[in-house]
């Protein structure tokens, strides 16, 4: 079945264009971990959750995520993305400008 998908995702004549506008209406945190995997060299394989946790202090929305090492989670906050190994609160992986 994979197979067949990727036939006719393929043979669709706008695909990239599809693509791209998909994309483009992603939700911010979205936009934000494909570019944190992109700098810390992984791929989004999905978002699994979101929930609040402590952030220096403060309650935060932190998004949980996979890639292919297993579990990461970012959280967005004084203008900077940051990614975390698991649910470590301090196992930083990388960080990116995230202006609001």
């Amino acid at each position: 079945m994979t197979e067949e998908a990727e036939r006719r995702a393929a043979a669709l004549p706008d695909l990239a264009r599809r693509i791209a506008e998909r994309e483009a209406l992603a939700p911010r945190y979205v936009k934000l971990i494909h570019a944190l995997c992109a700098a810390a060299g992984h791929t989004l394989q999905h978002v699994t959750a979101g929930d609040y946790r402590l952030h220096e202090g403060e309650k935060t929305l932190a998004w949980h995520f996979l890639i292919e090492q297993g579990p990461f989670h970012m959280v967005d906050a004084g203008g900077k993305a940051l990614m975390f190994r698991g649910s470590s609160p301090t196992d930083l992986v990388c960080e990116i400008d995230a202006p609001d």
